[in-house]
């Protein structure tokens, strides 16, 4: 038998597993992010809401 400990909290666990849904949903293309309809759709509007700040635009990402 394998057990494998994490040091994560529940929370940071939860927050992971969104970005990762998120990211799935979208095919891993940022450009492509939306919220799902159901559940926790205000955490992932906000995830997805900071994702789209962070990320360089292909026509602004400097040469």
């Amino acid at each position: 038998m394998v057990v494998i400990i994490t040091t994560e909290t529940a929370a940071k666990r939860d927050e992971n597993w969104r970005l990762l849904s998120i990211l799935k949903r979208a095919d891993y293309a940022t450009t492509d992010l939306v919220a799902s309809e159901n559940g926790d759709r205000r955490e992932e509007v906000m995830v997805v809401r900071r994702i789209r700040a962070a990320t360089i635009r292909v026509p602004a990402y400097p040469s």
